[in-house]
């Protein structure tokens, strides 16, 4: 028979496996949560368009991840984001909450820049900055920066010009991002900045406007 010794010892004993148990709930509640979001946050992460059904679904299902977890705050904010219910701005502060909690999101950062760039620039460019300095290469993250680099140029300072000029060449350069370069040449400022970064590699201009235009050929057969 157990002394109530034996027992307070036993139960002192489990005591830890019970508190990292009881710590480790809210991240199965996450995860719950980002498996309902799924397939949006991965498609997110690649640039690749998805109805707003979709959107909406994922901004749903991340509604009851952990309020700590920062990434969580992050994908659904560019989720409503991407969503165009709402004006961009409409998620400075869920992102602000979402970075105070995973400050070395580069991703959230980048988003940051383009909710702040229709209402503040300078706040704008100070935000894609930072994402540029945490993770200057990012492949993810390619084309939504130099997107909103072209918007942000004047106002961005010469490091993060570089790293986005950088950025813009990698589009071309890997194979895989050269979808989200025609995004990017979609508006003025973007040809702007790819121009930029091509200037001197003509080769590559001439090869670039050969296989836009296959691309164009292929999207009017297809229609």
């Amino acid at each position: 028979m157990l002394s109530w010794k034996g027992i307070g010892g036993t139960v002192l004993a489990l005591m830890p496996a019970f508190i990292l148990g009881i710590a480790a709930i809210p991240h199965f509640e996450d995860g719950y949560a980002m498996e309902a979001a799924v397939p949006v946050p991965n498609y997110m992460l690649l640039q690749k368009p998805l109805p707003k059904s979709a959107y909406v679904a994922a901004e749903t299902a991340l509604q009851d991840a952990s309020p700590y977890d920062g990434e969580a705050r992050i994908l659904r904010a560019e989720a409503a984001i991407n969503r165009g219910s709402k004006p961009p701005q409409s998620q400075i502060e869920p992102l602000k909450l979402g970075l105070a909690l995973q400050p070395a999101s580069a991703r959230g950062w980048t988003l940051l820049a383009m909710a702040y760039a229709p209402v503040d620039r300078k706040q704008a460019a100070s935000a894609l900055a930072m994402a540029f300095m945490l993770a200057p290469r990012d492949y993810f993250l390619a084309g939504l920066r130099v997107k909103e680099a072209a918007i942000l140029w004047s106002d961005l300072d010469t490091d993060a010009q570089e790293n986005a000029l950088d950025q813009a060449r990698m589009l071309w350069d890997q194979p895989q991002l050269r979808e989200q370069l025609r995004w990017v040449l979609t508006s003025e400022d973007g040809r702007q900045i790819v121009a930029k970064a091509f200037a001197g590699r003509q080769d590559d201009i001439r090869e670039m406007n050969r296989w836009l235009s296959v691309q164009r050929s292929r999207d009017v057969l297809a229609r």
